[in-house]
């Protein structure tokens, strides 16, 4: 079903000392409403042919430009030229940050096997190409860049569903997210092995926002403890580029300390069976009351893991914590209800 949109007639300049060429464009807005239409589920694709390119204006809007004087919502059915590029936009108008991107993008890692199973070349669009999204795509075998570089192509959308600072879309977000934490788990079978008595896992802080960077954590008396223990471990997240060896440490450890934020969120939607220590005790409970989405993602940490947060002491912009915070909890002086 077209979309009929003004039409911006474009001079082809590399052209003109052959010939007057005219090539006519259109540019539209992709909001919710383009979305309605279709009868397939919200979590698969619509797609649209040749994009020259797309930008994200907000979590609700996308701007498109298109080589053609018309716009056509497709299927994956409908798409039978295999002689076109296929792209997927992945990216959101926060993906640059870890957790957004995490919570955003990843978060339809079983929607992008599917399409990847239907078309084996396909490329996911990224707004960066940063280190963390290459570690995460690079273990899940998806091919990645951060423009259009073949002008014969379709271009598949996604919903705007998954901003997580937000209550839309809730309930959709939550199936998504059972999908999700079921396609990072269905393999938990394999790994019964609790060979980690004690995993720290430090904040990613390359690439992050500011905001990340300001929050530093100061734990040196923890790291001291883990690195005198046996079976402890310090994990790099910052010169790791094994997202698989990071998941693998997750699922067998006993303990897991994580500072708060997307290095837990995510840590812990990993873990299976495991006492989860976090340093911090702000910004999850507190998103925890007022964003439906980080309370959804909670209740499916908390369903297979025992959580704990912790309080800290603050200096300036410098959370404080001490081995002597977490003993209590490693010596299960403390127990959960």
């Amino acid at each position: 079903m077209p979309l009929a949109k003004s039409r911006a007639i474009i001079l082809d300049l590399n052209k003109i000392p052959l010939i007057c060429k005219f090539i006519i464009m259109i540019k539209f807005n992709l909001t919710p409403d383009f979305f309605v239409w279709r009868p397939i589920p919200y979590e698969e694709f619509l797609f649209v042919e040749n994009v020259i390119d797309y930008k994200l204006e907000s979590h609700l809007n996308t701007s498109v430009t298109v080589a053609g004087d018309e716009i056509q919502r497709l299927t994956v059915a409908d798409i039978k030229d295999d002689q076109h590029e296929i792209y997927v936009v992945a990216g959101t108008i926060d993906g640059s940050n870890f957790g957004h991107f995490f919570w955003e993008t990843v978060v339809y890692l079983r929607q992008f096997r599917q399409i990847k199973r239907i078309f084996p070349n396909v490329v996911f669009l990224v707004q960066e190409d940063k280190k963390f999204i290459k570690k995460i795509f690079d273990f899940y075998e998806l091919k990645y860049d951060t423009k259009i570089s073949k002008s014969k192509n379709y271009v598949g959308f996604l919903p705007p569903i998954t901003p997580l600072i937000t209550n839309a879309n809730s309930l959709m977000y939550g199936d998504l997210l059972q999908s999700f934490h079921y396609e990072l788990h269905r393999e938990n079978k394999s790994v019964t092995a609790k060979d980690i008595n004690i995993l720290y896992i430090p904040r990613h802080k390359a690439g992050n926002y500011p905001y990340e960077n300001m929050r530093s954590v100061e734990a040196d008396s923890i790291t001291d403890f883990l690195a005198n223990k046996t079976n402890c471990l310090t994990l790099d997240t910052e010169n790791n580029d094994d997202w698989g060896l990071e998941i693998e440490y997750t699922k067998k450890a006993k303990f897991i300390i994580v500072p708060d934020g997307s290095a837990y969120a995510v840590a812990g939607f990993h873990a299976h069976n495991s006492t989860i220590i976090v340093l911090g005790s702000y910004m999850t409970p507190l998103g925890y009351l007022k964003w439906d989405k980080v309370r959804l993602i909670n209740q499916l940490i908390c369903r297979n893991n025992k959580v704990f947060f912790v309080a800290a002491e603050n200096k300036g912009n410098i959370e404080y914590y001490s081995i002597h915070d977490i003993l209590p909890i490693l010596e299960r002086k403390i127990v959960s209800l």
